[in-house]
């Protein structure tokens, strides 16, 4: 009885180790694998398109630098060349631009600074003219008032307040204002040479 209990369960792992049942359970180790590998792949994959997406350390330049053929990255390093060389044409010509209108401006400061110079100096001249012109029809008026008082005077006394004037000028433009009858009556009252005198900034004066 026992020995017939043995001889089955000797059977039973004698079936479990032959050949055909071995073979049939490789297969589920097989599958298993394989689906691990998938998922670590789809795992990978999924990182990768991640780190492309939010460009993780630059990786779509470093993957578009390592699919680009060297003649194109030789294209692209000329043609980076060529529009630097177009920056710096450009920018030179800016900068010869710039100065030109700075040039421009100085100048036009300048020429500025000259007009308004010379408008205070045309301003200055106008109002001393007219202060001139002011104190040349009130010294008129004086003149005119004086000689009023010294026609109605002796000849012989105005001849000799005249002579006591230092400006001759004055003494003659007061002389200028008598008749001339007069004038030779009071010039013959003074000091001949001082009546010469008087007479040649007269004729002066008229010439």
């Amino acid at each position: 009885m026992a020995n017939t209990k043995v001889q089955k369960v000797n059977s039973q792992t004698q079936k479990a180790n032959s050949p055909k049942n071995i073979q049939r359970s490789k297969p589920k180790s097989n599958g298993m694998g394989i689906a691990i590998f998938v998922v670590v792949l789809i795992v990978m994959l999924a990182s990768l398109m991640a780190c492309f997406m939010f460009n993780v350390g630059g990786i779509r330049a470093r993957f578009a630098q390592w699919i680009t053929p060297e003649s194109v990255k030789q294209q692209q390093a000329a043609s980076d060349e060529d529009e630097s060389r177009i920056f710096e044409i450009q920018q030179a010509q800016i900068d010869e631009k710039k100065q030109e209108l700075d040039k421009k401006e100085s100048e036009l400061a300048a020429k500025e600074s000259e007009l308004l110079a010379k408008e205070q100096d045309l301003n200055a001249q106008t109002e001393k003219l007219a202060s001139d012109k002011y104190t040349f029809e009130s010294k008129k008026q004086d003149v005119e008032s004086i000689a009023k008082i010294y026609q109605n005077m002796e000849p012989d006394a105005a001849a000799r307040i005249l002579e006591q004037y230092q400006n001759k000028n004055e003494a003659a433009d007061i002389v200028k204002q008598f008749s001339e009858q007069k004038a030779a009556e009071i010039l013959s009252q003074m000091n001949a040479s001082l009546a010469s005198e008087l007479l040649r900034i007269i004729k002066g004066d008229n010439m």
